[in-house]
């Protein structure tokens, strides 16, 4: 038995499988260790984890996730998964190195995440060897629900996104100048409500303003990331998550400007990693 794990800020999605074949899949919440304590990761696996699958002896686990960048990061989860798989061969590793292996297989190509948070690689066909380091939601995240989602929030508390829109937001949400900033400041993890706020552009995309929003976030994304690799318009790009989903037409477009071939683009990596893994 295998069991592979795309973990990323969110969520994780779990993957129990046999001789290549999948036998369960399993959502929990989210884990990034540069955020949160290893609690949070024990109690996603004992209580929701082990429920699922049952008390199952898998001998190999690959968990691939946001924030396992360092060594001290990998060494808290793996600390972690030990607890509960003693006898397995446990090989933590970053999102980028799972979406890599995800989209790209054994050839070479740039890999991008593009969910709540964002980031990309270059990989060689075996392991990721340039990345442009990400410095997270408050800096960067570009192309990433929480940049969207942002962008916008800022637009609304400036005015300087339409008051149509702005009217709207209001009444679907309940949420006010004041409330939007204690949401903001005075609750925990304000990068998940920029996130959130990313389906609101979603849902009026068809406004001219919100279409440039997203267009100036893939464009950022692609010059600040993809083009500082040395054979970006050699390789296709390929790109993992909603984001990427969602807005593929702009993303493509924004892309074409720059001489960019986009690739595969899928939601997330695990259903390849089940194939990549046997």
């Amino acid at each position: 038995m295998k069991l592979i794990a795309d973990a990323g800020s969110t969520k994780i999605e779990w993957i129990l499988t046999n001789d290549g074949t999948e036998i369960k899949r399993c959502t929990t919440a989210g884990y990034n260790p540069y955020y949160y304590e290893k609690d949070l990761l024990r109690r996603a696996i004992k209580d929701n984890l082990m429920d699922s699958i049952g008390q199952v002896e898998a001998q190999e686990v690959y968990y691939y996730g946001s924030g396992c960048s360092t060594e001290g990061n990998n060494e808290k989860v793996r600390s972690v998964i030990v607890e509960f798989f003693p006898k397995a061969t446990i090989e933590v590793g970053h999102d980028l190195l799972g979406a890599a292996r995800g989209l790209c297989g054994r050839n070479p190509g740039i890999a991008c995440i593009m969910g709540t948070g964002s980031n990309s690689c270059y990989y060689d066909g075996v392991d990721v060897v340039a990345n442009v380091e990400s410095v997270g939601w408050l800096f960067g995240d570009k192309a990433s629900g929480a940049h969207i989602g942002k962008s916008f929030i800022g637009a609304f508390l400036t005015k300087e996104c339409p008051k149509a829109l702005r009217d709207i937001f209001t009444e679907t949400t309940s949420l006010d100048f004041d409330k939007v900033l204690s949401k903001i400041y005075s609750e925990g993890n304000p990068h998940k409500f920029f996130a959130q706020a990313s389906y609101f552009v979603g849902d009026h995309i068809e406004h001219p303003f919100m279409e440039q929003i997203v267009r100036a976030s893939f464009r950022e994304f692609f010059l600040e990331n993809v083009c500082k690799y040395e054979k970006h318009r050699e390789v296709p790009v390929n790109c993992a998550g909603s984001v990427a989903l969602v807005f593929e037409n702009l993303m493509r477009s924004e892309a074409e400007k720059l001489g960019l071939t986009i690739g595969s683009i899928i939601k997330a990596p695990t259903d390849n990693l089940v194939k990549f893994h046997g």
